[in-house]
């Protein structure tokens, strides 16, 4: 990949496709990854620092804007799995040896054979 500088033309673009999308990039990474914003914002700043080296991407396109989706959902996925995140309320992660919830659980139902009189769900009566 060449660093060449950006043309004026190609740096007002950019910035104006900043201006219109960086709120929306971001809004869209924290839809997805469950991540500090602090995380997410350096996500975002790496795919515009990317696509401002990335000269053969033409930035007036919906392929810029896609492309920038990619690059900074992957980076935010990268980030939060290189540091280990609590839960939302501050815990630790537990150890691999160590039940991740106390919650017991969906009920389970009897293997016993249905005794009741209805017939069961989806059956036609002959």
């Amino acid at each position: 990949m060449s660093t060449k500088p950006l043309t004026q033309n190609r740096s007002h673009q950019l910035a104006a496709l900043y201006t219109e999308h960086h709120a929306t990039l971001q809004r869209h990474i924290a839809h997805r990854v469950n991540a500090p914003r602090a995380l997410i914002e350096d996500a975002c700043q790496t795919a515009w620092t990317r696509l401002a080296a990335r000269h053969d991407i033409a930035i007036a396109t919906d392929h810029a804007r896609g492309w920038l989706h990619t690059v900074a959902l992957r980076e935010a996925w990268a980030l939060a799995g290189d540091r280990q995140l609590t839960d939302p309320l501050g815990h630790p992660p537990s150890s691999p040896n160590e039940p991740t919830s106390t919650f017991p659980g969906p009920r389970r139902r009897s293997a016993s054979p249905n005794t009741s009189s209805t017939p069961p769900v989806g059956s036609r009566p002959r």
